[in-house]
């Protein structure tokens, strides 16, 4: 079953705007976020996560594979190998392959390998979850359209570092200071932000990860939109 081409959906502008359902399941002492794609034939994880994961001392050993995946577009996507998941949805423990792969900005993606017969959506709100006799139903959270992230000063970063950067972000009138957000990964431009949960401070700042993956310095100015975030 290895040698075969599938196609997988990895997020798109489209799905960005109007929110996938995800919600956010333990690891260890971490909380990872997981998007239901029934566009999706294989259950993923973006590299970045999956090294994350590892360097915080989770052992997740990485087994070779010959599985070539295609985007919805025809693009090959880079395949690192797959590992084997626990997914731990309250009582529910299942265990499932899950391809490692570079080319995903989503956290970890569950596809119709995993939710066949055993994961139901309902309407975009919640799942029943129905494995060995037992069943569950959970709430799914469905993000907002993003609110601009720009660095509150002009700032240099040194290249191959990352520094924490004190960012703004636009609030609507009414948003309750204090209120926890999901900085969306990105990458572009030399700059990486890593996928994070953060804070809005009362002066309606969040504090932000910024790797410079370039060979020179790179200047961030304040004017320039780096990201989004989106209200949890």
């Amino acid at each position: 079953m290895d040698d075969e081409t599938i196609n997988v959906c990895c997020d798109s502008p489209e799905d960005r705007k109007k929110g996938q359902p995800h919600m956010y399941i333990p690891i260890d002492k971490f909380k990872v976020k997981v998007m239901f794609d029934t566009g999706a034939t294989r259950t993923l994880m973006s590299r970045c996560i999956y090294q994350a994961l590892s360097d915080h001392g989770i052992d997740l050993p990485l087994e070779p594979t010959t599985l070539t995946l295609e985007g919805v577009s025809g693009k090959k996507l880079q395949v690192d190998g797959r590992i084997q998941f626990m997914f731990t949805f309250g009582p529910i423990v299942i265990k499932h392959p899950v391809i490692i792969v570079a080319d995903m900005r989503d956290t970890l993606l569950i596809g119709n390998d995993l939710m066949d017969n055993r994961i139901t959506i309902h309407e975009g709100k919640e799942i029943t979850i129905k494995e060995q006799g037992q069943e569950l139903t959970l709430p799914l959270c469905r993000s907002l359209p993003g609110i601009r992230l720009m660095p509150k000063q002009n700032e240099e970063i040194a290249p191959g570092t990352a520094r924490l950067i004190i960012c703004k972000c636009g609030i609507s009138p009414g948003e309750k200071h204090g209120r926890i957000v999901l900085v969306t990964g990105v990458s572009q431009g030399g700059i990486h932000i890593p996928e994070l949960v953060s804070q809005i401070a009362d002066d309606d700042t969040v504090n932000v990860i910024i790797e410079n993956e370039t060979d020179d310095t790179l200047i961030v100015d304040e004017d320039d939109e780096i990201g989004e975030i989106l209200p949890l």
